[in-house]
């Protein structure tokens, strides 16, 4: 009786999983789309209120645009700006 729960418990657990891994191009569309449209940010390292959608000279001093660096933990405050005097 344990072999044939057993049995009927890993055909389960592999079915699902063909299923969870198949996509219609439909979804795979629609996932390739949520990462294109994710917002890169360049900006210029010495005018910081530069930014730019994509690379290139800044306007202000010419220099190259590189990507803005985005912050893992949002709402987060770095140190320096939660120290008290």
């Amino acid at each position: 009786m344990k072999k044939l729960f057993v049995i009927a418990l890993s055909l389960t657990v592999s079915a699902s999983n063909l299923f969870a891994a198949h996509q219609s191009p439909a979804q795979k569309k629609a996932k390739t789309q949520k990462t294109d449209t994710a917002k890169v940010q360049y900006t210029c390292p010495m005018d910081t209120d530069v930014i730019a959608s994509k690379p290139g000279k800044c306007p202000k001093c010419g220099m190259n645009l590189v990507k803005k660096e985005t912050s893992k933990a949002p709402g987060k405050q770095s140190n320096s700006m939660n120290h008290k005097h």
